[in-house]
């Protein structure tokens, strides 16, 4: 799959109401080859919209948000006509949060705190295991 990114690069939009944490996020994600970033936001409510609007290969979003939590909005864009693929973050490593966000749609979770060393690696996992989604 890291084959697949570098040649055709990957469209990626991030959610997070944390602006520091999306700031930081945004300078990691920066380093990836062929991986752009097509928007931010700070809520579910204006992601979804972006979502429609954008047409993103890969959403990377926050579970508690203000408004619309992560998991609904996870809900909400896998049932639009080009679901994008979906990896929900929080810093809860408790293990209702994976079975909720895999429950949500969402083909994907971690910790904030394995980002820094294992997002590269995740990305690339969603897309290999779920090759008939979105692309």
């Amino acid at each position: 799959m890291v084959e697949e990114i570098k040649e055709y690069g990957l469209r990626v939009l991030l959610v997070d109401d944390n602006e520091s944490f999306l700031e930081s996020l945004t300078r990691l994600i920066s380093s990836f080859p062929s991986v752009t970033i097509i928007g931010k936001t700070i809520s579910g409510e204006s992601a979804l919209g972006m979502c429609e609007r954008l047409k993103p290969d890969l959403i990377i979003m926050d579970i508690k948000m203000p408004g619309i939590s992560g998991f609904e909005a996870a809900r909400l864009m896998k049932n639009l006509n080009y679901p994008p693929r979906i990896l929900l973050i929080s810093f809860n490593n408790e293990p209702e949060y994976l079975f909720e966000s895999l429950s949500a749609g969402a083909d994907g979770y971690m910790t904030k705190s394995e980002i820094s060393t294992g997002l590269f690696r995740r990305i690339s996992s969603i897309f290999s295991i779920n090759s008939g989604a979105a692309s």
